[in-house]
């Protein structure tokens, strides 16, 4: 059980091997790669600060257009345009190999993607390296609040018009893609140290009954010239900056990577746990210091413990992927679907006349390591229903993983009136994950494994034809270089001072 392994040891695992710089002590390989997927904002002179674009004011007309292109942000409320960048958004992928499997777990900075999106990161990744198995490709959403609406329902008019830009829509799949295939090839022997640590004091749950999960997990690898990267995990939704603030930012995983970063070298990447319910960052405020409040005092936690830590014991890499499927029963999306708005109404699996919300899980196994993945925005409390029939010593659960389907709302606090209620497939999805976990984790691992279907064949022809890109003079295709290096207009001085 996670919560177990808290009370021993100071939270962390602790098993000491030679520290010679032999092979046998790096007995893992691994990489930890990123690239920029920032949308191409046209800024905005925000002369009376209400954080929106007003007919007259002066934007970076970066197109030559003549017009102002908004890019909607996804999460809050629609019609959210952005009128600044930040801080850079994300495509972050860790590879890892063991004894002969690799798994490869990504993750970008947005909302939410849609199970036919995530599906297309892994064709891409399997047209250029077909040895990584389908099964073995994790992808899934930071669930940040502050990027662009990767949806479909958080456009100018909600369920009605969508925000999704197709032409980055496709430019960010390709990078993502490109990330990944950047880990698998950059893998060098590793050593891994993992750690968990209560953060209690840097969540609170806002909504009745409060039940969270304050415990921070921490990956590091290493490799014989220092930090590779440091993997995150962690329950609480990035939405610290509230729906006023309009500027693309990655929230506080961005302070809790760079933070790690400079204090270790490497990448850091985050991911979420079990944030329904509605697990949200606790801090004085709503302001960008505020987020750094969080990614810091995230950050200096992981560090203290990972720093008095030797290396992970060696050990066997397996994997479980099994598609899982749930109806979708609420009205609203239904019919965003059926219109077109929410992925491809001619691609949704249906059963009986019924629409499906398709999804990937994934049950990993590292020695006494063990996570799980769902597609959603799991409740803590049935966080810990799943986690107590895990059985490592260190467990913990990837959210938002091969689709963003809303919220799995325990059945016991159901309540149709209730914000998550509306955001959720409908009333039987967690029981019904809930007792697909079930099976899962109480079946024999081996067994399970050998007999997994083959997810690629079941999916592959359900994926859409994304629309093509209109333009192959789109400015986000030629943006390799990161925000910092392209928000200054051509042409314009720099005057040295920081416009953000």
């Amino acid at each position: 059980m996670k919560h177990t392994l808290s009370i021993v040891s100071i939270f962390v695992m602790v098993v000491v091997i030679a520290q010679s710089g032999a092979a046998e002590d790096y007995p893992y390989r691994a990489a930890l790669k990123s690239k920029v997927i920032t949308p191409f904002v046209e800024i905005v002179e925000d002369a009376n600060g209400n954080g929106r674009y007003d007919r007259g004011e002066k934007f970076d007309d970066r197109n030559g257009n003549g017009s102002f292109d908004p890019v909607f942000i996804g999460g809050y409320g629609a019609n959210r345009r952005a009128i600044g960048v930040h801080d850079d958004l994300y495509a972050r992928a860790l590879a890892v190999s063991s004894a002969g499997e690799t798994v490869i777990v990504m993750y970008m900075d947005w909302v939410g993607l849609l199970y036919n999106h995530c599906a297309a990161i892994k064709q891409r990744i399997r047209i250029a390296r077909p040895e990584i198995p389908w099964n073995n490709i994790v992808v899934g959403s930071t669930h940040n609040h502050h990027g662009p609406d990767m949806i479909g329902i958080w456009g100018p008019v909600p369920y009605l018009v969508s925000g999704v830009d197709y032409e980055y829509l496709n430019w960010a799949l390709d990078r993502a893609a490109e990330t990944a295939i950047e880990a698998f090839d950059s893998m060098q022997p590793a050593r891994l140290k993992a750690i968990e640590v209560d953060c209690d004091k840097f969540v609170k749950d806002i909504h009745d009954p409060k039940i969270k999960d304050p415990m921070l997990t921490a990956l590091q690898f290493e490799g014989p010239g220092g930090v590779i990267g440091t993997f995150f995990n962690w329950a609480a939704h990035p939405e610290l900056l509230i729906e006023s603030q309009t500027q693309i930012t990655a929230d506080y995983p961005h302070y809790l990577r760079k933070i790690t970063e400079e204090r270790f070298g490497g990448l850091a990447m985050f991911t979420p746990g079990p944030l329904g319910g509605m697990q949200t960052p606790d801090a004085p405020g709503n302001t960008f210091a505020d987020a750094e409040y969080i990614g810091r005092g995230l950050a200096a936690a992981a560090a203290e413990s990972l720093e008095k830590q030797t290396a992970y014991e060696p050990a066997k890499l397996e994997i479980i992927t099994e598609r899982f499927d749930v109806p979708i029963t609420n009205p609203r999306f239904v019919l965003a679907i059926r219109a077109g708005l929410i992925g491809d109404r001619t691609r949704t699996p249906e059963v009986d006349g019924r629409l499906q919300a398709p999804s990937e899980v994934h049950y990993i196994k590292l020695g006494g390591l063990e996570i799980v993945s769902n597609p959603g925005e799991m409740f803590p409390e049935d966080g810990f229903r799943v986690q107590e029939q895990m059985e490592g010593r260190l467990n913990f659960i990837l959210g938002l993983c091969s689709n963003e389907i809303g919220y799995l709302v325990p059945h016991e606090i159901w309540d149709p009136t209730m914000y998550e209620a509306t955001m959720s497939q409908g009333e039987q999805t967690s029981p019904l994950f809930l007792e697909y976990f079930s099976g899962l984790l109480n079946s024999d691992f081996a067994e399970r494994r050998r007999n997994q279907a083959n997810v690629e064949e079941m999916t592959v022809p359900i994926l859409a034809e994304l629309p093509a890109r209109t333009s192959p003079e789109a400015p986000w295709i030629q943006a390799e270089q990161s925000w910092e290096e392209l928000r200054k207009p051509a042409g314009a001085a720099d005057d040295g001072e920081d416009d953000f």
